[in-house]
């Protein structure tokens, strides 16, 4: 999935390294315009190239360009398409969100706008969960449900649910312990999957087994949130829909707290929003948290530990990033820190964009 994609893309250091980004239509007839800009994208990538670097070299990589672009299947378009590539290999993605549209070339692959889809709505599981069965998806924004056949899932309960004896069919103690056992089951396996794609978990099932599973899950921290209802038989669609739902409403919370941590951060004066002092404190990796807008794109020259601030125009000279933004974001997450974007507008007195410091 995204986070898979994002890693690899993350790990290309080349150049030239081509990114396209532009937004595309969801239905027809209007999905045929996307191919039309895509071509004229790939088109402005050639002059560009060839500007810039001998022709030979920079034949190779517009093959691969041009490769990858004929690959793209403009009905399945989402909000906004990702083209990504370098002489040796080139992938896209449809993403879930409008960006910025724009040509970046650069030695690293432009990124942020996948890490905001990850970010905005995000990947997360979807634990649907009986006394006699759990099955778990993987689901992404409101678009993409997929069951995971992974660890044992789908899994039963093999158990003989019914009581023991007179006295546990009053109590129903028996029950309730292998109930436990099997919900122990399910976490463990649950937790390997987790610990290979750290995302947040949605259970759905009745409120007697939410917490049951509660009381015998090892990190009952990852679940985000919780549908009340058996989803045993129920179609992908709808366990999509009622997650996504719980998600989005996560997804607020979650925003209004970064707003809120921000405000005590700059309030105990442990915050930069100067963008030379974000360079350097995210490279020595003094970064905690990282707030940008997400529209917010500064392109900068680079010169040891300072940047040198340029124009829009200029971002496509030699010797430009194109989006230095971009590049804080990878330093960030590469010492362990946290990248949030905020609706534009919302850090307007940072100048688009603050550091919260560890120290």
């Amino acid at each position: 999935m995204l986070q898979e994609i994002l890693h690899d893309l993350k790990a290309v250091r080349d150049y030239p390294a081509v990114s396209i980004l532009f937004n595309t239509h969801r239905t027809y007839p209007e999905n045929e315009k996307d191919a039309i800009v895509l071509k004229n994208k790939v088109k402005e990538v050639e002059e560009r190239l060839l500007a810039e670097m001998p022709k030979r070299m920079a034949q190779e990589v517009i093959r691969r360009v041009k490769e990858t672009a004929e690959s793209v299947d403009h009905r399945k378009n989402l909000d906004s398409l990702a083209l990504f590539a370098t002489k040796d290999k080139g992938t896209f993605v449809h993403l879930p969100l409008q960006v910025e549209d724009r040509v970046i070339v650069d030695h690293t692959f432009a990124t942020r706008d996948l890490l905001r889809a990850l970010l905005k709505e995000g990947q997360y599981y979807v634990l649907t969960l009986s006394q006699r069965k759990a099955r778990l998806y993987q689901a992404f924004n409101d678009t993409f449900l997929e069951e995971v056949r992974e660890e044992g899932f789908p899994m039963k309960n093999k158990a003989d649910l019914a009581p023991l004896d007179k006295m546990e069919l009053s109590m129903a103690r028996g029950t309730d312990n292998r109930i436990r056992e099997f919900f122990n089951r399910v976490d463990k396996a649950l937790l390997t999957l987790h610990h290979r794609n750290p995302e947040p978990v949605i259970i759905a099932g009745v409120e007697r087994n939410y917490h049951f599973y509660r009381e015998v899950a090892d990190k009952p921290g990852i679940i985000a949130g919780w549908i009340n209802q058996n989803r045993d038989e129920s179609e992908a669609y709808e366990i999509l829909q009622d997650a996504w739902k719980v998600m989005r409403e996560n997804h607020k919370k979650l925003l209004e707290e970064a707003r809120e941590d921000l405000a005590q951060a700059v309030s105990a004066n442990r915050f930069t929003s100067d963008l030379n002092q974000i360079w350097r404190r995210v490279r020595e990796g003094r970064g905690d948290v990282l707030y940008v807008e997400k529209n917010f794109f500064q392109p900068a020259k680079v010169r040891g530990d300072e940047l040198v601030l340029v124009e829009e125009e200029e971002a496509t000279h030699t010797g430009i990033v194109d989006d230095i933004v971009d590049e804080i974001a990878e330093h960030m997450l590469r010492y362990g820190g946290q990248v949030v974007f905020l609706d534009d507008g919302s850090l307007t007195e940072h100048q688009g964009m603050a550091l919260k410091l560890r120290y």
